[in-house]
């Protein structure tokens, strides 16, 4: 069991609990089966994410919530840090929706919905065609 500081400014100490690595009976290697090592939690008790295209994480606003949160915005309705305090985000976050959404309706937001699926549509079957290719030239390169 290792410890850390508490950060109370007291100078204790709270003890980490910890997994030993690797374990040492066969009982303890079902055991840590349980868990793969990718989602193992780090020490301060929060799961690491799994690797791949579905690990980023989802927005709590949908894209019509966040053109309506920066159109409040353009009104004048309420200050930009405001707005980030009673929707519990960054000012970083708003600027950033605002490069990315800033002017944008209902109706163009759609279009951009859907340019963006055809796009990812797309690059799925060209990389399906490359590896074709890559395929085919393998087993060319492969005749004598």
């Amino acid at each position: 069991m290792e410890t850390c500081p508490s950060g109370s400014g007291g100078g204790g100490w709270i003890p980490l609990v910890t997994r030993d690595w690797p374990p040492t009976s066969s009982q303890d290697r079902s055991k840590a089966n349980d868990l793969p090592p990718e989602i193992w939690t780090t020490g301060n008790g929060s799961i690491r994410p799994s690797k791949g295209a579905d690990s980023m994480r989802k927005s709590r606003f949908s894209e019509t919530r966040i053109v309506q949160i920066l159109r409040q915005a353009e009104v004048g309705e309420k200050t930009v840090a405001q707005l980030c305090r009673d929707h519990g985000i960054s000012e970083n976050t708003f600027y950033r929706w605002k490069r990315r959404y800033g002017g944008m309706g209902l109706p163009e937001l759609r279009r951009h919905r859907q340019l963006e699926q055809e796009n990812a549509r797309l690059k799925r079957l060209l990389a399906e065609r490359d590896l074709e290719v890559d395929a085919l030239r393998e087993l060319l390169a492969k005749e004598p």
